[in-house]
């Protein structure tokens, strides 16, 4: 596979140029993360790019409350050769199923010395080595997010960006996301998520210290134009099979919503959705509820809210099949009745991960004061 640009950004571990997955990107290094109990110390901006350190996901999310986050960000240059200068960007969001770039922000984000609001890292700022041509942030970001709401995501973004002019160049002055990644239509959405390898998204939300039995609400925010037919589901992964789900998200009427009565968990990847028409500037939220049987998710396990689209629509707006998402098989349903209508190949551009973090690692156990 072919990357879309030369620093390449992964969405999960298993990710390669071409091919990424959930929202889950582990190049989103924490190095103070966890539950409201713990917060691990995972190691220095070298060790994040050996070959030990680049193939572990340090996991969790930003913490709020007037908390100092420091976050590293790193990348894989695919053309070392070609000695294409990078900037590493990185981002906050409002915890959403969908990742609208134009709810990016950078405020609260410094580097070293936070009396300085600074978001990208380039030139000596930068660390490059390990077995692969990897690089990663030198100095950690500083991170406080606004305390009006409890949970944001966290974006990342590698320069040069797909379409910069002239080629491989940064952006002068430094801006991002550049003007071209502002869709705002499904159609839009599906070209900037399909034809950017530089773009990473840690949306994942840590359940494990929530208990056997928790409800989660998740923002949807639809486009602010055209509308469309979309599908809205929830997918497992590694799930003990003696547990129970349920979700719902309220569509404009009964027809165009997702209702999923208390239901086992039949596969750990299950996977079902069903297709929903939502006018522009639509907005609700899901509620995602959980039921722990005997056995407890083991680490990364995961129940995961997603949006996906139809292969043949993806098709449609890049003009043929191109390198991107794995497709995945997600069992159709009818919105009403809830009865299986088949099986369909989609693609996913929403994802929200409610995820069983990693326990700390021995000796690194540090409680809050």
């Amino acid at each position: 596979m072919t990357a879309t640009t030369p620093y390449f950004l992964r969405n999960t571990l298993a990710d390669v140029p071409g091919q990424r997955g959930m929202p889950m990107s582990p190049d989103i290094v924490f190095s103070t993360s966890g539950p409201p109990d713990w917060m691990p110390q995972p190691g220095t901006p070298s060790s994040y790019i050996t070959a030990a350190g680049y193939g572990t996901d340090y996991g969790s999310a930003i913490q709020s409350g007037g908390i100092v986050n420091e976050v590293y960000v790193r990348a894989l240059n695919t053309d070392p050769s070609a000695q294409i200068p990078t900037r590493l960007w990185l981002m906050l969001a409002e915890y959403d199923l969908i990742p609208w770039p134009q709810k990016w922000r950078s405020d609260g984000i410094s580097v070293a010395d936070q009396s300085t609001p600074r978001n990208y890292q380039d030139g000596d700022d930068l660390l490059s080595g390990g077995p692969e041509p990897y690089v990663v942030t030198q100095l950690p970001f500083l991170v406080v997010a606004p305390p009006v709401r409890t949970s944001y995501s966290c974006i990342a973004m590698a320069e040069p960006f797909p379409g910069a002019d002239p080629p491989n160049s940064l952006s002068n002055p430094p801006s991002a996301p550049p003007a071209a990644a502002e869709p705002r239509t499904w159609d839009q959405l599906v070209q900037f998520l399909r034809t950017n390898d530089g773009f990473a998204w840690r949306n994942s939300r840590d359940v494990s210290s929530l208990g056997s039995v928790w409800q989660q609400i998740i923002p949807f925010t639809g486009p602010e134009e055209g509308g469309g037919t979309i599908n809205v589901g929830i997918q497992c992964l590694n799930m003990p099979t003696d547990g129970f789900i349920s979700a719902s998200m309220a569509g404009p009427n009964v027809q165009n919503s997702f209702h999923l009565p208390k239901t086992q968990i039949t596969m750990p990847n299950m996977n079902l959705s069903v297709p929903i028409t939502l006018p522009p500037g639509f907005r609700t939220s899901m509620v995602v509820s959980y039921w722990q049987g005997a056995t407890t998710p083991p680490a990364m396990a995961a129940v995961v809210p997603t949006i996906q689209v139809h292969v043949s629509t993806v098709e449609g707006i890049l003009d043929g099949p191109r390198p991107g998402p794995p497709v995945t098989r997600t069992r159709l349903h009818d919105p009403v009745s809830m009865q299986p209508m088949g099986w369909q190949k989609t693609y996913r551009i929403g994802a929200a991960p409610l995820v069983w973090g990693t326990p700390p690692p021995p000796g690194q156990l540090k409680t809050r004061s």
